[in-house]
């Protein structure tokens, strides 16, 4: 048995926030999410491939068997796992993944090193945005971004919150804009409480400038052998706080029209090639696969050219495909 087998495991932020190396017991919200979003990878996976579900899982009752059914993708489960010696295609890697994987006997030429995903780790955290920023201000002079900063102290916090009228607190580790809250430029007491529980679980805490949002998009890349290939960009919509909501379903062309519209002329033709050479020069030793770079669009038309950077499977990658998959379809919400 072997080709391409898909997860999805939405969590993989989660567990890599907390240093998993086992399965965790998934808050109720994100374990339906996945649950029934187990076959979310049809969308993006090659015809004929295989997919991982859940023991109690019945697919045809789940979003997307049509999909999955008409690209004739069958479905695995635990029990099948030890008959595996094709490619391994999740979400996310990480090494609560890569241990339940080899428990269940899958071999380890299929499975990222322990030294692999401990570098996977260090990459993913939101951190190296602002390695991000300083490299694409050297390349782009007219970039008045102001830069993230990392913080591992309440004071500091209290200090960004007043010079910035308010921030944008994120977790080094999380996804889809969870672990992110906004104050305002006093912090209250919960806010505070908040911020020194996440600065104790994951050693820091990431505040971003609060810009006025006019449009939330993202540019979609394959990184391989330390080359980054375009693949498309996404719009998606946001809350108010920042948590993701949907993407927008047009072809390239008129998403790039669209993104224009709320641009400076140019910018996103001289934006894309300093990006490629920032993941290259920062991920491209230590990663391949999947990367998503989140930007935003102020109400000068000013470019965040890098919000975060995300190295794992994203719903900007997916919204590329389900364009493919759901002709006449405007958005798209998992």
């Amino acid at each position: 048995m072997g080709n391409r087998l898909y997860i999805f495991n939405p969590e993989t932020d989660i567990l890599l926030g907390i240093n998993a190396e086992r399965a965790i017991t998934l808050s109720k919200h994100v374990d339906e999410f996945r649950r029934k979003r187990l076959l979310l990878p049809a969308i993006y996976a090659h015809p004929e491939s295989f997919l991982l579900i859940d023991d109690d899982s019945d697919p045809e009752s789940l979003p997307y068997y049509d999909i999955a059914h008409g690209k004739r993708i069958q479905f695995l489960r635990k029990k099948d796992l030890a008959r595996w010696d094709g490619e391994i295609i999740p979400w996310g890697w990480n090494m609560a993944l890569a241990n339940f994987l080899m428990e269940y006997g899958v071999s380890v030429e299929a499975i990222p090193s322990a030294g692999e995903l401990k570098l996977l780790r260090t990459l993913s955290h939101r951190g190296n945005s602002i390695l991000f920023h300083n490299m694409l201000k050297k390349i782009l002079p007219d970039d008045i971004t102001i830069v993230p900063e990392e913080l591992t102290d309440v004071a500091s916090a209290v200090r960004c919150a007043e010079k910035w009228r308010g921030a944008y607190f994120k977790s080094p580790w999380s996804s889809s804009g969870r672990g992110v809250f906004r104050t305002g430029k006093k912090l209250s007491t919960s806010e505070i409480t908040r911020i020194q529980s996440v600065i104790k679980s994951q050693g820091s805490i990431m505040a971003e400038y609060p810009a006025v949002r006019t449009l939330d998009f993202a540019s979609e890349w394959i990184l391989l052998d330390g080359k980054a290939t375009f693949q498309g960009f996404s719009v998606f919509n946001t809350s108010p706080s920042g948590k993701y909501i949907s993407n927008v379903l047009k072809p390239q062309s008129k998403l790039k029209d669209h993104i224009s519209n709320f641009t400076k002329k140019g910018d996103i033709d001289h934006i894309l090639p300093a990006q490629r050479q920032a993941i290259e020069t920062i991920y491209g030793n230590g990663y391949c696969g999947p990367v998503g770079v989140d930007m935003l669009v102020d109400d000068r038309k000013v470019v965040n050219p890098c919000v975060e950077v995300n190295l794992r499977m994203t719903m900007g990658h997916t919204a590329i495909h389900a364009h493919k998959n759901f002709p006449g379809k405007e958005s798209f919400t998992p």
